[in-house]
């Protein structure tokens, strides 16, 4: 499970401090100092280095230990990254985020190749209107496809949604949450604790859906 962050702040306090996750919704990222942050960008294969100023953050947070990405935003995998004197000493693959980690929500081989949409900027396929960030990712699969706890924690929504379908929300504590949407046939029901890997339901296209996908969102909750 995640450790709760040691101290947080509105961006505009942000301290100059290699190493702090600065946040917005559905994203992190890693402040490196000097105005300049590195993260996912659904664009890229990899992690990029901008300026603090050029995103849309809202608030920062210092995590003990290594600080990571954040999971399930960024369509080629998303990268743990270790910091040491405020310079980057590792990135290697993974799906983090905070102090816990992610699992990937669907069997194989329904990985990272198998997503139709990132979390970024796009045309909605169901309106056809421009959206600025979409704010989670689809993976495509067949109907049925079994869907997992990505981690451990207590399904607190197993719902239908007019535009998400069938649903289901996991809260991991210290604020974190995952969703998973346009399921076919919900299994989770609400109050049940879970643990990463076991089976919530199942992939379909319900609500608005253009075909058999999963919407799967990692988030944290200011």
């Amino acid at each position: 499970m995640f450790r709760s962050a040691v101290i947080f702040g509105e961006i505009s306090s942000i301290p100059d401090t290699p190493g702090l996750a600065v946040c917005m919704s559905g994203h992190i990222g890693i402040y490196i100092g000097n105005g300049e942050v590195i993260e996912a960008k659904s664009n890229h294969d990899g992690v990029v280095k901008t300026q603090l100023s050029e995103g849309s953050w809202t608030y920062w947070m210092q995590l003990p230990g290594i600080t990571y990405l954040t999971g399930g935003t960024h369509p080629y995998g998303t990268k743990k990254v270790t910091l040491e004197n405020g310079r980057i000493k590792e990135i290697s693959a993974g799906i983090v985020a905070g102090k816990g980690e992610f699992e990937w929500p669907l069997p194989a081989p329904y990985g990272k190749d198998y997503i139709t949409s990132g979390s970024g900027s796009r045309y909605n396929p169901v309106t056809g209107m421009y959206e600025n960030s979409h704010g989670a990712i689809d993976i495509g699969a067949p109907a049925m496809t079994p869907i997992y706890a990505a981690a451990d924690g207590t399904v607190v929504m197993s719902t239908w949604h007019d535009s998400y379908g069938n649903f289901v929300k996991i809260d991991h504590g210290n604020r974190w949450s995952t969703l998973y949407a346009h399921q076919t046939k919900r299994v989770a029901k609400v109050g049940e604790s879970v643990s990463a890997g076991d089976l919530i339901g199942y992939v379909g296209s319900t609500g608005d859906s253009t075909g058999n996908h999963l919407r799967s969102r990692n988030q944290i909750q200011r």
